[in-house]
């Protein structure tokens, strides 16, 4: 008897809740630095990615700590107040 190999799809997403894919732009955070990257793989676990710039260094993120970049509702985000780590420290309103 032959067994089937089940056809499993991995889905990702961001803070937002959207959905990325191999080729998304992302914004994502590493040893207390904002970096911008490109999706390379998804893992059942994992999002890796590889930073833009003169350095093609890759990192792996864990799934909805990043946020994609390509669309207008992160600009939107961004201006509704969303607050650094600086704002907590300082409790700035």
């Amino acid at each position: 008897m032959i067994k089937e190999r089940r056809v499993t799809t991995i889905v990702h997403k961001d803070m937002l809740g959207r959905e990325v894919e191999p080729g998304t732009i992302i914004a994502y955070t590493q040893y207390n630095c904002l970096y911008i990257g490109t999706v390379q793989k998804l893992t059942a676990k994992r999002v890796h990615v590889n930073r833009l710039g003169n350095h093609n260094w890759g990192s792996q993120q864990i799934p909805g700590t990043f946020i994609r970049i390509d669309d207008p509702a992160v600009t939107a985000w961004m201006l509704k107040g969303a607050k650094t780590k600086w704002d907590i420290l300082y409790n700035r309103d």
